[in-house]
């Protein structure tokens, strides 16, 4: 692609990346926690299903705001000839929010020296990555990029998510997920819904 392409594509991938400060920032305290009771399959899955929530909830609400106002996102961080990289900002965000919620399970396998599981995803998904790139950005260019690349983050926290549930048979995720995720959705296209309203009222007394 050309270079101004790649120029707006690379103010997407950056902006999308926001949404895993929240998963990072709970991984420093996560850790040493679910290290101090290893031993303990309660409070082990306790601390492993706690995190996820909190996690999932964070991420949730900050994935719908990123993808309802991506082109005010855009506008507010960079200049509006990079309005084009709101439709690679929406693909992408998805990728990552599974990244981020996977964390958990990844450090799970930390935990439990599968590391050998973290290399063959991250190798797995960058394989993955490469050939959709391949095929997809000669025709579809920023779209394909973000499509391939969505789609490789997508499998490996996947995978992460599988492998911490064979290790430690607890699973984080149920019907209580379903609703955070379903909530975060509707207070954000409510206050969408809302911020719009208020705007045309105050137009309409003006």
């Amino acid at each position: 692609m050309t270079a101004s392409i790649v120029g707006i594509y690379n103010v997407a991938v950056p902006t999308g990346r926001l949404i895993i400060l929240f998963p990072k920032a709970f991984e420093a305290l996560y850790i040493p926690n679910i290290a101090s009771v290893y031993q303990n399959k309660e409070e082990l899955k306790k601390i492993y299903y706690t995190t996820t929530k909190w996690v999932l909830i964070m991420s949730s609400m900050s994935l719908f705001w990123l993808i309802l106002y991506s082109k005010e996102v855009i506008l507010f961080f960079f200049k509006e000839e990079y309005i084009a990289a709101a439709t690679p900002l929406i693909i992408l965000v998805i990728g990552y929010f599974i990244q981020g919620i996977s964390y958990t399970s990844r450090n799970i396998l930390l935990l439990y020296k599968k590391t050998n599981i973290i290399f063959i995803a991250t190798v797995s998904s960058s394989l993955v990555n490469i050939i959709l790139n391949l095929i997809l950005i000669p025709t579809k260019g920023m779209i394909g990029a973000s499509v391939s690349s969505t789609i490789s983050l997508i499998l490996m926290g996947l995978i992460f998510i599988v492998i911490a549930y064979k290790e430690t048979k607890i699973n984080p995720f149920n019907l209580k997920t379903f609703i955070i995720v379903l909530a975060s959705a509707l207070s954000v296209f409510i206050t969408k819904n809302l911020l719009s309203y208020l705007n045309l009222s105050r137009l309409y007394i003006l």
